[in-house]
């Protein structure tokens, strides 16, 4: 689900930096991938870079054609969406093989840059949200919040339960603790 209206009232909050129908019309060529509408309406909204640089947008500070760092990225069709500013990644997997849809995967670099290390969001709209949200009013208690907090997220993000159970980030979780 793309909430445009959630999603403005958040950028409102935030420098205003817009591309240009150029910059948009060139974009699906420069990074030759198929490129999901969702992903398209983001970019319409606000470059990414209007989030201190931390998410990606089009060629203005950091872009997605120059963020595939990792050559299995395009490969694999995933595209570069944000980064958590520790060298991980947010991508967005375009070719539905965590499940039906377009969800975004954090990629931790340390692990592998070419395996996903959990979900964070069902689709790209969720992520923009949860991501905005967490930037602007950091949680207290991140275990409870994105993308750790279980009901937290499927309250919010109910269709994150469509994608690979092994990936949703509490499993991963509970999982790496030995639980």
């Amino acid at each position: 689900m793309f909430d445009t209206k959630k999603i403005q009232e958040l950028l409102a909050k935030l420098p205003e930096i817009s591309p240009t129908s150029a910059d948009l019309d060139g974009f699906g060529r420069d990074i030759v991938i198929p490129v999901p509408d969702e992903l398209l309406a983001w970019l319409q909204l606000a470059s990414g870079p209007c989030v201190p640089s931390r998410l990606f947008g089009l060629p203005m500070r950091r872009d997605i054609a120059s963020a595939f760092d990792y050559p299995s990225w395009k490969q694999k069709k995933w595209v570069p969406v944000g980064t958590d500013g520790c060298g991980n990644y947010y991508l967005l997997a375009t070719q539905q093989e965590f499940g039906k849809g377009f969800p975004i995967i954090f990629v931790d670099t340390m692990e592998s840059s070419g395996a996903p290390s959990y979900l964070v969001a069902s689709d790209i709209g969720h992520f923009l949200v949860f991501f905005l949200e967490d930037e602007i009013n950091r949680p207290v208690i991140p275990e409870e919040a994105w993308p750790f907090g279980e009901d937290y997220v499927i309250k919010r993000d109910p269709g994150i339960l469509g994608f690979s159970k092994e990936l949703l980030p509490w499993e991963v979780d509970k999982k790496s603790r030995g639980a």
